[in-house]
């Protein structure tokens, strides 16, 4: 692996070479992780950011997207660290007993190696002690799982996290079905009965196989529980619902009711980003990802300085 930070020469419109640097890494207790460290070429004073890919999608994402990201968070200042999980990419599988164990491991390793590296830029300045994390799909539930019990982590952007079901969620899906033409065309026709039993096998079925790769989803009561030791100690979060995700989450305020004991007025904001689809899947909707994510880092160093 490369010692020395090398400059980044992106494709035509892309983040300016001469403005970020980029360095692989091989890290973690094993030395079997590998990751790729993004840095502003003149100086980088803003909180780092630790991105987590989700599922079995390795560091790059779904169409390099997370590489477009890091590279645009390390232009504004945030030196940014994305990185395969074990048995991901180019990780070795960790000898951890599960993909689970290994993937807590893994992420606070991760979030270690970020600081230290963060601090090596640091110059004269105070060297940083907090990390934000940036979570897509299952790396969202990740970073929730982890966040909650590292007192490291000072915010995070969950990009497409479990929501988990409410009664607000049931009562909004009735009153669609009520006003919905095609629901009564299904109720006249049986098939919505067919419908409802496809739905109860699909959920009494595991919806991911045992040891998938480090998804930490939680059940209600426990992500409540972990949000709230975020409230706690005043950690915040960004909730980014894509369009996508409305097969499970019906409207923002569902985030607020699956959270009785978590949720914070002064610390969770969420945006219904209908306009975004759940891979990301031109630069427009990289761009406008990262344009929100940007703005919301920035209010959170703006309340520390104040």
């Amino acid at each position: 692996m490369a010692s020395e930070l090398t400059p980044v020469f992106p494709s035509s419109g892309d983040v300016p070479a001469r403005r970020v640097l980029e360095r692989p890494l091989l890290f973690g207790r094993h030395g079997t992780l590998v990751g790729v460290l993004s840095t502003p070429a003149q100086g980088a004073r803003a909180v780092p950011v630790l991105l987590l890919a989700g599922g079995i999608i390795h560091r790059v994402g779904p169409s390099r997207s997370l590489v477009r990201i890091a590279r645009s968070l390390a232009a504004a200042g945030h030196p940014c660290l994305r990185f395969d999980l074990s048995g991901v990419g180019d990780s070795a599988r960790a000898p951890e007993s599960s993909l689970q164990a290994a993937a807590v491991a893994d992420i606070r390793d991760a979030i270690g190696t970020l600081l230290a590296q963060a601090a090596s830029l640091a110059g004269g300045d105070a060297p940083p002690d907090r990390v934000a994390l940036v979570g897509f799909c299952s790396g969202a539930d990740n970073a929730l799982h982890v966040a909650a019990d590292d007192s490291r982590v000072d915010g995070l952007v969950l990009f497409d996290p479990t929501v988990h079901r409410t009664s607000g969620f049931r009562r909004r899906e009735l009153a669609r079905r009520l006003h919905s033409h095609e629901a009564f065309v299904n109720l006249v026709s049986g098939r919505s009965l067919m419908k409802r039993l496809e739905s109860l096998r699909e959920r009494s079925a595991p919806v991911f196989p045992p040891e998938y790769y480090g998804l930490l989803s939680s059940d209600p009561e426990d992500t409540d529980a972990r949000v709230a030791r975020l409230s706690a100690r005043g950690a915040r979060r960004l909730w980014v619902l894509s369009r996508d995700v409305q097969r499970y989450c019906n409207a923002p305020e569902q985030v607020m009711e699956a959270l009785p004991r978590g949720w914070r007025e002064t610390l969770d904001t969420v945006v219904w980003a209908t306009e975004l689809d759940h891979v990301l899947s031109t630069r427009a909707q990289v761009d406008r990802f990262v344009t929100m994510a940007l703005a919301w880092l920035e209010r959170g160093e703006r309340r520390e300085a104040a």
